[in-house]
């Protein structure tokens, strides 16, 4: 098995758990970010990074570009090629879907946290 953090239930520290929860956050993180300005994923990983948000800043290009795919597929994001010199580049902005999300986000995400302190106060006394 070797000296890493890899389970056989997934991956990371906690297992399949843990990649569930990250994706999660990290797509709510992502559409916020898109909704605040329309941007390429370079852009997009540059800012993150520089906002020293934990979850997504230590990704990579290749599993933000699958996150923002998950998220075309899905509705919430599109892309437009946008040419910048001779090179095109695929710029994302909200869906009107993608929009009523990421502004209700804050709601979703304190009430996850609420429901979280709860499993934890019944679930795992003592």
């Amino acid at each position: 098995m070797g000296g890493g953090t890899e389970t056989r239930a997934g991956t990371g520290k906690y297992g399949i758990i843990d990649g569930t929860l990250k994706s999660g956050f990290a797509k709510i993180i992502i559409l916020n970010s898109i909704r605040r300005k329309k941007t390429h994923p370079y852009a997009l990983l540059k800012n993150l990074r520089e906002r020293d948000y934990p979850i997504v800043g230590r990704m990579g290009k290749s599993e933000i570009y699958n996150i923002l795919n998950a998220l075309e597929k899905k509705g919430f994001v599109r892309s437009k090629a946008v040419m910048r010199g001779r090179v095109a580049q695929k710029r994302y902005e909200l869906t009107p879907y993608g929009a009523k999300v990421a502004n209700n986000s804050k709601r979703m995400i304190s009430g996850f946290l609420a429901e979280a302190r709860r499993l934890i106060e019944v679930e795992f006394e003592g």
